[in-house]
């Protein structure tokens, strides 16, 4: 039976996620993620963790959303890589990844300019290739099969001259499958060889040396120090405001199971590094809550856009007055637009120790990094022994996206789904493949 590479998709996929060959029965392979180059962190030593220590120190996982981690994000990009025309000849996967995958096109009536840029459907993407390939003015074509598809099925000269997209992926293509090296890859990678069998990746390296805006992110937080008054403790309104570490703001934490490494320290969770060097700086601003009769404060001269608005209201319960402050609904912050370049390494037969490898270097441009703010009690201990209520606010990393958009978080918009579009300014901007 003849061999089509596909890839098992999903929004919850891991850094094991399943790459799959389809055929009468399907294997599944681990594609581990690998580390090359020293991510010095400010303590610790990078070279004394294991590869599944260091995709820990890459996460964002402090509010407990596996959806967003860093593994997903890297799982996601080899997964749109790796889209073939088979894998979406289903009509229901079809639209979940157009859905997905939309381009910055989107405003197109037929909304089918998704970044995979692979042609499947007369009914909704035009009668015929060249209709369809039209519709890629912003949107950048990102995977191998959609890439393939267009430099295979359209001359440049026949596209739109306001194509432009099209036209920069057609010199893209061919490009990268004009050498001897990229002409079988392609060919083994999309089935077209039916002698093969279990093609698939084998792994995926993250270099420091390819990717040098990386931060590491710190675990001030501003804590509110606050007034206790009577028997009751009834928390009044917060009178200092002070940038600590955390752990020296929640001495509640049990050290017994701390560990001494970024990412994973429990007295200093948000320690984590990030693709970007542009990192909010936790400050933080007190409004009164908007009610029917008082409308929200206006944006204050005195605040940066990476400070944290905090709305702060009362409610009156068995008989006392009780505080509270949230954060105002909506608040994001997206860090600098940047690139994350991923080094894959392909067999066309897992089975096969002699079978032709590849090496494959991918270059991804226009990632931004997302943080939404929180607050979070803690727990201060006295020489006593006793323990105070206090708070503390916080920028939290909360996974990438390749847009300018507010749809990666949840921002009120019930008309946009969570992570609809995630993709749309996706740029591939490097394919290199090379024998191994």
């Amino acid at each position: 039976m003849k061999k089509i590479l596909s890839i098992l998709m999903g929004l919850t996929v891991t850094s094991s996620a399943a790459l799959t060959v389809v055929s009468c029965e399907v294997p599944v392979h681990q594609v581990p993620i690998k580390f090359d180059g020293e991510f010095k962190p400010n303590e610790g030593n990078w070279s004394d963790y294991n590869d599944g220590d260091r995709v820990k120190a890459f996460q964002g996982n402090f509010l407990g959303d596996k959806s967003v981690a860093f593994d997903n994000t890297i799982a996601r990009l080899r997964n749109l890589l790796s889209l073939t025309p088979a894998f979406i000849n289903d009509k229901n996967r079809f639209s979940q990844y157009n859905e997905l995958l939309i381009g910055a096109d989107a405003d197109d009536d037929s909304k089918t300019a998704a970044v995979h840029g692979i042609y499947r459907r007369k009914s909704t993407q035009g009668e015929k290739p060249l209709d369809f390939y039209n519709k890629f003015k912003k949107t950048n074509i990102s995977s191998i099969g959609g890439l393939y598809w267009l430099h295979k099925n359209v001359q440049k000269d026949e596209l739109a001259e306001d194509a432009t997209a099209a036209r920069t992926a057609w010199d893209f293509a061919e490009k990268a499958f004009e050498t001897p090296d990229g002409a079988d890859f392609v060919k083994n990678f999309l089935g077209l060889d039916s002698n093969l069998q279990d093609s698939s990746w084998t792994e995926q390296h993250i270099s420091k040396a390819d990717n040098p805006k990386i931060s590491l992110m710190d675990s001030k937080v501003v804590e509110f120090t606050s007034k206790v008054e009577g028997e009751d403790a009834v928390i009044n309104e917060p009178v200092s405001e002070t940038l600590k570490e955390f752990e020296d703001v929640n001495t509640g934490i049990d050290y017994k199971d701390k560990i001494e490494k970024v990412g994973q320290d429990k007295s200093k969770p948000f320690n984590q590094f990030i693709f970007g060097d542009k990192l909010p700086t936790t400050h933080v601003k007190v409004v009164d809550k908007p009610t029917t009769e008082k409308a929200v404060e206006a944006n204050s001269k005195d605040t940066q856009d990476d400070w944290i608005i905090i709305e702060k209201s009362t409610e009156e319960k068995e008989g006392k007055t009780i505080h509270k402050w949230n954060p105002k609904d909506g608040q994001f912050f997206l860090g600098d637009e940047t690139s994350i370049t991923i080094n894959y390494k392909f067999t066309t037969d897992t089975k096969n120790e002699q079978a032709e490898k590849y090496n494959v270097k991918t270059t991804f441009k226009g990632m931004k990094p997302v943080f939404r703010p929180i607050i979070k009690e803690a727990n201060l201990k006295a020489k006593d022994g006793s323990t105070t209520k206090t708070y503390f606010a916080k920028w939290t990393f909360v996974g990438y996206q390749f847009n300018d958009q507010h749809n990666f978080i949840k921002d009120g918009n019930k008309e946009i789904k969570p992570g609809q579009g995630l993709f749309s300014n996706i740029k591939l901007d490097e394919l290199n493949i090379t024998k191994a």
